[in-house]
């Protein structure tokens, strides 16, 4: 089922024993009651797509590969509960308690939680970015290597939480008191860029600035705006322009008319932090025994979750759009899954990777509407030169209009152990 698609809820409320009776795992635009209490159970694999859950108790119970989309939790106990492996977009829980639960290795972005008691809960590998918390209590909570960048926190309580290796970047809501708190025990803190700038705004204009600074500043302002404005001008037009806009990508669901190109659909590629492993990547190892060497990594990762590690890989990777490739005999690039279209009058797509210790050759392809294909750009692993942190590349290629689809490939992997993050593809402004 498309979870944008439209649906309509139930009326009435379905019970929740009754329905896992069934067998089923994915309940889909239902109203759900918790007839009875789930306990110290085990659920895998349960999913809830466009649903109302409400009023029940999961104390103790596991769930493994939860999957929470466009649907909504209200007066729930998940207190000693563990979410292992789960996912959860456009969701809210309201007056739920998850009290000593703990979430590991899970993806939560972009949710909400109204009323809800985090008590000594643990958040260990796990992406929060992007969610609200209004009236939240995180007392004695572990913070674990997470991401909470993005989000907007009102009336929360962090008193004699833990923090390690955790970032609120661009966080709004939280008081300048909560942000040294924090900042002292070790999270990396900031305020968006637009409130962090009103306030240097509000510093300069106010009191906290003498009056010949506040010149001074002024001044050095004007003559940089004099020297950029036609760039800065002509960036910001390009920026507001709906076609190039990013935000107005999902207009296009709304449209009746095939698509020509892969990037009109995505704003960037389905899996390109490896959260789903190496299920969008095809797989040709040179020998059998090479695809051993190559596996995703959940304890060292520029973002979240996972990244990809190659401890002397022999054969090559190529991006496919489909979940679940397999390694093939044949000549991959005869393989349509791993073909992106482009649009027919040529477009401008961004090549980005992040890289540790090294990197292998990648190359992006391009096939000719008039039958076979060649490279359109080529970052050899000899042209950078390899460290022990996270280093970020990109580089823009034009698509030419005598192209008609594109692939990503990775080959010729360093000898040594490396690191490979967020490869992604995408349309270029």
């Amino acid at each position: 089922m498309d979870p944008g698609a439209a649906f309509s809820m139930s009326e009435n409320p379905i019970l929740l024993s009754r329905f896992l009776e069934t067998g089923q795992t994915c309940i889909q635009g239902q109203r759900i009651s918790v007839d009875k209490s789930f306990e110290a159970n085990e659920f895998r694999n349960l999913a809830f797509y466009q649903s109302q859950i409400e009023d029940g108790s999961f104390k103790g119970s596991i769930f493994c590969r939860l999957d929470f989309k466009l649907s909504h939790g209200r007066n729930l106990d998940f207190q000693n509960a563990i979410f292992k492996e789960s996912t959860a977009r456009n969701y809210s829980f309201s007056q739920c308690r998850f009290s000593k639960a703990r979430w590991d290795h899970c993806d939560f972005s972009g949710g909400a939680f109204q009323e809800a008691d985090f008590e000594d809960a643990i958040f260990e590998y796990s992406d929060f970015a992007l969610c609200e918390f209004q009236q939240v209590q995180f007392r004695g909570a572990r913070f674990i290597h997470c991401n909470f960048n993005g989000c907007v926190f009102e009336k929360a309580d962090f008193e004699n939480a833990v923090f390690e290796d955790v970032s609120f970047l661009q966080a709004d809501g939280l008081t300048e008191e909560q942000r040294l708190v924090l900042s002292q025990k070790g999270a990396k803190v900031s305020l968006p860029y637009e409130i962090a700038f009103r306030e240097w705004i509000h510093a300069v204009i106010i009191n906290k600035w003498s009056h010949r600074t506040r010149l001074m500043v002024t001044a050095i302002l004007f003559f940089i705006l004099g020297i950029y404005a036609k760039p800065l001008f002509k960036w910001g037009r390009h920026l507001f322009k709906l076609e190039a806009n990013p935000l107005s990508h999902p207009i296009s669901y709304l449209q009746t008319t095939d698509n020509h190109s892969f990037f009109d659909r995505h704003i960037s590629l389905p899996n390109y932090h490896f959260k789903d492993d190496l299920d969008y990547w095809l797989l040709v190892p040179n020998t059998p025994s090479s695809s051993d060497k190559l596996k995703p990594d959940r304890e060292d990762f520029s973002s979240f979750p996972a990244s990809l590690c190659s401890d002397g890989y022999e054969g090559s990777l190529y991006y496919s759009s489909k979940a679940r490739p397999f390694s093939t005999g044949h000549d991959p690039l005869t393989d349509e899954r791993i073909w992106l279209e482009v649009n027919p009058g040529g477009e401008k797509i961004k090549l980005s990777f992040y890289y540790k210790l090294g990197h292998p050759q990648i190359n992006l392809y391009g096939r000719l509407k008039t039958g076979g294909y060649r490279i359109l750009a080529q970052v050899d692993r000899k042209t950078k030169t390899p460290g022990p942190v996270w280093t970020y590349y990109s580089e823009e290629v034009n698509i030419p209009a005598s192209i008609e689809a594109i692939c990503l490939e990775i080959s010729r992997f360093p000898e040594q152990k490396i690191y490979l993050d967020d490869i992604n593809l995408e349309a270029a402004l």
